[in-house]
């Protein structure tokens, strides 16, 4: 459902879709930190939506820390194999004249996706070590 929202936002491949304007919103002046902060918000929003709403199915429907603990590493998991996969491809066609247009924002973008995921991949596992043990309900 993220990946839908993401393109139905007017997001694409491409770096000249990126919602610039998302960066500026409350600033007064031009601060690089909270204008990258605000971009990946807006870029990256209904996904951070869809990882709150799989950690609320975890920890309220379930109440079981093994689980928070495999879905932060399933998440890992999920996430690091795309950008594996494009990095040897942008590696093996690092000389194709379409290679910086096409392959390099893809690489981009899931690297950035790849950090808000590591993060909250963090956030889950941290979090698991702090839950009670499993309680079954009634």
């Amino acid at each position: 459902m993220s990946v839908i929202v993401f393109y139905l936002q007017g997001n694409s491949n491409s770096l000249s879709t990126i919602d610039v304007s998302a960066g500026y919103i409350g600033l007064e002046s031009y601060q690089p930190v909270f204008t990258a902060i605000l971009m990946i918000c807006s870029t990256y929003s209904c996904l951070t939506f869809w990882f709150i709403t799989l950690v609320k199915h975890i920890v309220i429907d379930t109440h079981c820390k093994e689980k928070m603990f495999e879905a932060g590493v399933i998440l890992m998991c999920i996430k690091t194999l795309p950008i594996t996969i494009y990095t040897l491809l942008v590696t093996v066609q690092r000389y194709h004249l379409f290679v910086w247009t096409v392959f390099s924002p893809k690489v981009l973008y899931e690297g950035a996706l790849l950090v808000l995921v590591s993060v909250i991949s963090v956030l889950l596992v941290t979090t698991s070590v702090f839950l009670p043990i499993c309680k079954i309900k009634s």
